[in-house]
């Protein structure tokens, strides 16, 4: 088969590694190179976007990578919206504007624990923001 014939899209494994894309484009075309796992689609899926696409907010911490790859949201989205409801969110349910105004609260709450001297119970307090 000449590289006349060949559709758009056409793929064909150079090695293990490696796989070339054929491109028509007018009367020919051009041949581009890609990594096998790239054209599967393995290295798109493992990129974590700077925001997450639940809250909007930047993830940055490890904590957030590993909630992103087993859930596409950042750590908090996970502990608020997934945790214990694991099968409503793999089952394609996400939170509303009303549950999103109520996420954005809760998160932006500063919260400090102090240790009591006297029972060593552990304390919350909530600090106004500002």
């Amino acid at each position: 088969m000449s590289e006349k014939d060949l559709e758009d899209g056409f793929v064909e494994e150079v090695d293990d590694k490696r796989v070339r894309i054929w491109h028509k484009a007018g009367e020919g075309g051009y041949w581009s190179t890609m990594s096998k796992l790239r054209h599967e689609g393995v290295i798109d899926e493992c990129k974590m976007p700077f925001y997450c696409p639940i809250c909007n907010l930047g993830m940055l911490a490890d904590v957030d990578r590993k909630k992103y790859y087993a859930y596409k949201c950042c750590f908090k989205c996970s502990v608020y919206f997934v945790e214990g409801r694991e099968d409503r969110w793999n089952g394609g349910w996400r939170p509303n504007k009303e549950d999103m105004g109520l996420y954005h609260e809760w998160r932006d709450r500063k919260t400090v624990y102090e240790i009591d001297p006297i029972t060593l119970k552990k304390v919350e307090k909530t600090l106004d923001k500002g």
